[in-house]
């Protein structure tokens, strides 16, 4: 051979590799593009709306950039019904659990309080953080598969990674929740780390490695509450290797150290919180568990033996209903990725089963993703809700590492025959493209134009918030009907406390009891479907109001600043402890018969804000009455808006009109009849004093005026 050529075969023998690596990265590099256009894409506008826990979410992260010393937030209901669990627990400026919500780990708010800070409160920087997680957890896979297969040929090792990359990629499972401002993506990408940086400390040697992997291991239990079962399947994957090694312990005692300590150490201010607290490490398990769909304790058996084939099916055949986890029935996977999935599967079952017969030591890295699987599904397993595609996130790096071993397998089989590989290849390619094509279109068309997709991300929530943030700060803006979830509308109005803006109060227009608002402030009803009473209520009570805006979500009434807020049609001032005012009343002129009702409307301004919630009575009284041992005849005691609008939610200034209909007896003599009113608190029957100018006592009662009962 000449010199010429040996040094033109030298070339080539140094030039391929570093093209083939050039190669190789530019594919990652392509790869990881794709996940980020998947995933980026259209992200301040799909999903629509902001569905109640992303704005929960929002709201924490919001509360830890203020700095509050209780940086939760909590619905109405939960204050009601967890009242003393969350009461019992420390409140600092940096929580190590989030208790609202049924108790949530705390690395996606702080997390999520780092993109609010970069990009404000808006729903793109709640769900950037899962969207950017998304495109990670690519990476993520990719060096879990190259360190699964370091003994492997090189070359086949980068194949599998970048095919493992580009599933993790194109899945339509995992762009849906990469889009989703919730945490199920961070169990993901921790999960993937833990066991990428264990593998790399086996193939290493090197304790740091082992530190790290303790490291993630310990902060999983800080990303989502499956993540509890992930030390499972790494003690079970570990004890596998080391009982496939003579003398594991003996000469790894260094890494298994540096590996426990760290994970101790991480997870050590979490479990001191569990110790203290420990009604909060079942807390959230016990409701998603039996209580999704109300299954009691004794149907726990038969809801885990049905669970198995929804789980099953849940991967090949049926998927999750939730719209907003899913398009409604997809699997979590298509049919290409299926095949290769099984695939996959029964090709590390059988490379591990010849191991055990031959050397397991050289197939112990695969048995990491057998052990994986059944772990990581136990979350959706053991809740009555399965499949739940978001509490079995934690099986995607591995099922997308088996899909990767299953195409390089067909490939490995195919290669050297020459037809037959050129068909494998075009099949690889063309699922490849199949799942791609398919991801985009059930995403982007199919899932983004679902008729009930702005319903279930409350986008009438967000509408809502957004036209009262419009709305003029010192203006009063009430809402009905409530809502228990009232998340969305809140984080839509912005931070109440340094902006300045409008807050929202509810009211139960069927209640009869309308908040007027506040002398000279313009006040907005805001009127959402499904009442139909609060329109012609507000028409009535405040008629110089009018429709300012209608449409599909709400409907808006406006009371404009100038003018008399309530004209009552007798004017009568009294004065209750200085925290409530009477402004009059309006009654309908008698007589009145026997059967019939005293309807009576009252007007009443709140001079102050007030602590208690009292309950205001009216009654009828005349000659005495054998059945009450006194001159009572008539009466009604409630809290305004029959407890729906108590004083203890009135703003000082506040302008409150509400009804009272007290029933005439069948029994009752004809006559003339005094009405008196007052408040009173309900747990001590104590009245509230009337008090004069100079706040001294007089009365704990006020009459109104006589009314005449015909015969």
């Amino acid at each position: 051979m000449s010199a010429k050529h040996q040094l033109l075969v030298a070339d080539v023998s140094i030039v391929s590799p570093l093209r083939r690596k050039q190669l190789h990265r530019l594919l990652l590099l392509v790869i990881i593009l794709l996940a980020a256009v998947l995933r980026l894409y259209r992200l301040d506008a799909l999903p629509p709306g902001l569905y109640h826990d992303e704005a929960y979410n929002g709201l924490d992260a919001q509360a830890l950039l203020r700095g509050e010393r209780r940086p939760l937030f909590h619905e109405v209901w939960e204050q009601t019904a967890f009242a003393d669990e969350l009461d019992a627990l420390p409140h600092g400026r940096f929580p190590i659990f989030f208790a609202g919500n049924y108790g949530r780990e705390p690395l996606f708010y702080y997390l999520l309080a780092l993109s609010l800070a970069v990009i404000g409160a808006r729903p793109l920087a709640i769900r950037l953080v899962p969207a950017l997680t998304g495109v990670l957890v690519v990476l993520a896979v990719y060096w879990l598969m190259r360190e699964l297969l370091a003994k492997d040929e090189a070359a086949r090792g980068r194949r599998v990674a970048l095919l493992a990359a580009l599933n993790v990629a194109t899945w339509y499972w995992l762009v849906h929740f990469s889009r989703f401002g919730i945490r199920p993506m961070l169990l993901a990408l921790v999960a993937a780390l833990t066991f990428a940086s264990l593998l790399r400390g086996l193939n290493t040697r090197n304790w740091l490695y082992w530190a790290i992997g303790g490291f993630w291991l310990g902060l999983s239990l800080y990303t989502y509450t499956p993540a509890r079962v992930l030390p499972l399947a790494v003690l079970g994957w570990l004890g596998v290797v080391a009982w496939s090694e003579s003398g594991f312990f003996r000469r790894r005692w260094r890494e298994w150290a540096a590996f426990a300590v760290v994970a101790a150490l991480v997870v050590a201010p979490l479990a001191v919180f569990f110790i203290r607290y420990p009604e909060w490490i079942w807390f959230r398990a016990q409701y998603v568990a039996t209580d999704a769909v109300g299954v009691e304790a004794e149907s726990l058996g038969g809801m885990l033996a049905s669970n198995v084939g929804r789980v099953l099916g849940g991967l090949f055949l049926i998927g999750e209903e939730n719209l907003r986890h899913n398009l409604p029935g997809r699997p979590m996977l298509d049919p290409v990725q299926a095949s290769w999935f099984l695939l996959g599967l029964l090709l590390t079952i059988a490379q591990v089963a010849r191991g055990l017969t031959r050397c397991i030591s050289r197939v112990t890295f695969q048995t990491l993703l057998l052990i994986w699987l059944p772990v990581m599904l136990l979350p959706t397993y053991l809740t009555s809700d399965a499949p739940h595609f978001g509490r079995a996130i934690g099986i995607t790096p591995a099922v997308a590492g088996l899909m990767a071993l299953g195409m390089d397998g067909a490939w490995t089989w195919a290669r050297g025959r020459k037809w037959v590989s050129w068909a494998v290849m075009l099949a690889l390619a063309a699922g490849l493209i199949y799942t791609g094509v398919h991801t985009a279109r059930d995403y982007f068309l199919k899932w983004a134009r679902h008729p009930s997709l702005e319903a279930a991300f409350q986008a009438d929530f967000m509408a809502l918030g957004e036209y009262a943030r419009s709305l003029p700060a010192n203006e009063s803006v009430y809402m009905t009907p409530p809502t228990e979830e009232f998340a969305t509308i809140l984080f839509t109005l912005g931070d109440q406390d340094e902006k300045g803006n409008v807050q929202i109060k509810s009211f139960t227009s069927a209640a009869g009891a309308v908040p007027a608002g506040r002398e000279n402030h313009a006040v907005t009803y805001l009127i959402r479907p499904g009442d139909g009473t609060a329109l012609s209520l507000l028409e009535r009570r405040l008629a110089q109001g009018q429709v300012v805006a209608a449409g599909p979500n709400f409907t808006a009434y406006r009371v404009p600043a100038t003018g008399p807020r309530v004209e009552p049609s007798t004017p009568l001032a009294a004065n209750w402890a200085d925290e409530i005012a009477l402004l009059g009343y309006d009654l309908l002129a008698g007589p009145f018969r026997p059967g019939e009702d005293v309807a009576i409307t009252i007007y009443w301004h709140a001079l102050d804000a007030m602590d208690l919630p009292y309950t205001f009575f009216v009654h009828l009284l005349g000659p005495f009455n054998p059945a009450t041992n006194g001159p009572l005849w008539g009466q009604h005691d409630a809290q305004p808006g029959d407890g729906t609008y108590p004083t203890d939610a009135w703003d000082a200034g506040e302008i409150v009109v509400d009804e009272y209909v007290v029933p005439i007896p069948l029994n009752t003599p004809p006559g003339e009849y005094e009405l008196e009113v007052g408040f009173y608190y309900l747990p001590t029957l104590e009245r509230l004093p009337v008090v004069n100018e100079a706040g001294q006592p007089i009365s704990d009662r006020v009459l109104l005026e006589s009314v005449r009962v015909a015969d």
